[in-house]
């Protein structure tokens, strides 16, 4: 008996055991959770991360990175941004970061191991362990050309829109919650007898006797409230001193922050002319043009299907002049022309139709996604329909994205299983080993 190690000794033993399997399984969850966090955050940031060490060499980076520049993970590695980096902008942010002052990096970045050039944001930050070592430093790069894109496509259509509105002879006026002005097209300046730098920011008192205003005031209030389009003949001094008659029209626009603004057109009814009602219908048709600018937007005999009128996004998304989409019809364009005549006839029989998806041609023969919507209405004694095409490409390109993420989400998941499966295997044996201890117990106290 005196070899055998004694009751206590085996429940100390048992007692540690014990404590070991619970520390070992808390520290496995930590780490697990650890490097299952990190790694999702590294491998599916919508960043490119990229990691140096002190000298400035790459030493890992995510495929975000990789799709940024341009480049193969496996020529980047060992590559010396400070050295090789063709950027001075650059070299000088990624130093910065080294040293661990403030940087920031914004640019036409051209990858000297990809040869790509690529409008990027970064940012360089140093890294240091717990006890303050340098070990290098970490950057961040966002690729913003989408955003330039956006950025440059939104100041033309700012100027092409600015260009339609000087171009309808209507005074256009937009006014914020406080009845300010924030646009006016050139008929507005013409009919007040001041530029538009002096209108902007104003409201109708600094310009115009109070009973009159008082008008305007009351009937753009009913528009902020309700909601609703108010139409109502008002009177105006102008420039010259003259009172006229004026149509307004005036309705509600609300941005995507919620803030309110009117957007009134100002028609004068003075001396009405012959032919006005042809002129209102032109100018409703543009009016819909103008309000849908941002789209492709193709206006066609609805009789011969042939095109009378496109805008100009519709030139730069299909690639055909205004010339040649006048000679064409609108199956030209389209692939799939029994859905467009669908399309068509429910917009004869209802007035509005909409397709969510369909598949057009552009000029050099490829096809790409759109979601189109039509309306119809009569244009100088015939029928037209308007049909506006917004291309989706982008946002198929997205689903299919989150789509095979979430795939390979399932396929973690899968393995994570499996791996928890080995570590309950492992628990089990642990368990069989205390059971042993036990029984051991159990005999040494019998003998």
């Amino acid at each position: 008996m005196s070899g055998k190690p004694s009751y206590e000794e085996l429940e100390k033993r048992l007692g540690e055991l014990e404590e070991k399997v619970l520390y070992r399984r808390q520290a496995d969850e930590v780490l697990r959770k650890s490097e299952e966090r990190y790694r999702m955050i590294f491998n599916y940031s919508p960043l490119g991360i990229i990691h140096f060490d002190c000298d400035g060499r790459v030493i890992d980076c995510n495929e975000r990175f990789l799709e940024i520049v341009g480049a193969q993970k496996d020529r980047l590695m060992g590559f010396n941004m400070i050295n090789s980096i063709l950027d001075n902008k650059m070299r000088a942010a990624i130093r910065a970061g080294l040293a661990g002052e403030p940087n920031y990096f914004e640019g036409d970045y051209l990858s000297a191991s990809g040869n790509k050039l690529t409008p990027i944001r970064a940012m360089f930050s140093r890294v240091n362990s717990n006890d303050g070592k340098f070990l290098g430093a970490v950057g961040l790069f966002e690729d913003i050309t989408v955003q330039r894109q956006s950025e440059e496509a939104l100041l033309e259509s700012r100027e092409f829109v600015g260009k339609v509105l000087n171009c309808i002879s209507d005074p256009i006026v937009v006014k914020d919650r406080q009845h300010r002005m924030v646009l006016v097209n050139d008929a507005v300046c013409a009919l007040t007898g001041r530029n538009r730098e002096e209108l902007i920011g104003k409201t109708d008192y600094d310009f115009f006797p109070k009973e009159q205003v008082e008008i305007f005031w009351e009937k753009g209030e009913i528009v902020f409230e309700t909601g609703e389009e108010n139409e109502n003949e008002e009177q105006i001094t102008d420039a010259r001193g003259a009172l006229r008659t004026i149509a307004t029209k005036k309705t509600l626009y609300i941005d995507k922050s919620g803030n309110k603004f009117i957007v009134g057109v100002l028609r004068d009814i003075t001396d009405r002319k012959k032919g006005e009602e042809a002129l209102r219908q032109s100018k409703e048709m543009y009016r819909q043009l103008f309000d849908t600018v941002s789209d492709a937007i193709l206006v066609f005999n609805a009789g011969t299907r042939q095109l009378i009128d496109v805008n100009v996004r519709a030139t730069h998304l299909y690639g055909f002049t205004r010339e040649e989409f006048l000679g064409m019809s609108y199956l030209d364009i389209s692939t799939e022309n029994d859905l467009s005549d669908s399309l068509l006839e429910g917009t004869q029989s209802e007035k509005a139709a909409r397709m969510p998806l369909c598949y057009h041609k552009k000029r050099d023969g490829r096809f790409f996604p759109v979601e189109t919507s039509s309306s119809t209405f009569n244009l100088a004694g015939r029928q037209v329909f308007c049909c506006v095409v917004r291309d989706i490409t982008d946002r198929r390109r997205a689903e299919e994205e989150l789509s095979a993420y979430r795939d390979h989400l399932e396929d973690l998941v899968r393995k994570r299983t499996a791996e928890l499966a080995k570590t309950n295997q492992r628990l089990t044996l642990e368990i069989e080993e205390r059971r042993r201890i036990e029984e051991a117990l159990k005999l040494y106290k019998s003998g």
